[in-house]
């Protein structure tokens, strides 16, 4: 018999995980209406950002009047809105899907001491300008978060998540 080994256990992998085709990469963040996600798509290489509500729609209908609200919103077109790529569903979760470029989050650029108040003010006057194409527009965003707003390296910024916690924001 042969004595048992005490050699610690090999370290595990991360599993990989998936939602449908896409690959998770990691959390960019979460609220209580939303969460983004950076994600691969293996098929095409191109790597999203997919914005989901944290409440699934609570049937049928709820999911066509999202759906609709996201159709919405994705054919809004300014320059501080986020271009939607795809509006789907995935396992009973509704989805939408944004291109990053070589955005950052603006909380991927956030530092502990904080943004000088010009780029700050720059920066919030854009947001402020995409808001209110949307708002003329009848769209709402309902769930700001920093995580939801793309910033280049030249600092234009891009809005995404319009439309995406309607629900939840009805509920409040």
């Amino acid at each position: 018999m042969s004595a048992p080994s005490h050699d610690p256990a090999p370290a595990r992998a991360n599993p990989v995980r998936w939602f449908g085709r896409r690959q998770l990469i990691r959390l960019l963040g979460k609220s209580d209406r939303t969460m983004a996600w950076q994600v691969l798509d293996p098929r095409t290489e191109q790597e999203l950002v997919i914005v989901l509500p944290r409440v699934q729609p609570t049937d049928a209908l709820a999911l066509a009047q999202w759906q609709q609200s996201l159709r919405q919103a994705s054919r809004l077109d300014h320059p501080h809105l986020a271009a939607v790529v795809e509006v789907g569903v995935q396992d009973g979760w509704p989805f939408v899907a944004y291109d990053p470029r070589e955005d950052k989050t603006l909380a991927d650029r956030a530092s502990s001491k904080g943004t000088p108040g010009a780029e700050a003010a720059a920066l919030t006057g854009q947001v402020l300008e995409g808001l209110a194409f949307a708002h003329e527009a009848g769209v709402a965003h309902h769930d700001l978060q920093p995580y939801l707003l793309l910033v280049s390296d030249s600092g234009q910024v891009r809005v995404a998540g319009l439309a995406v916690a309607a629900e939840m924001a009805s509920r409040a």
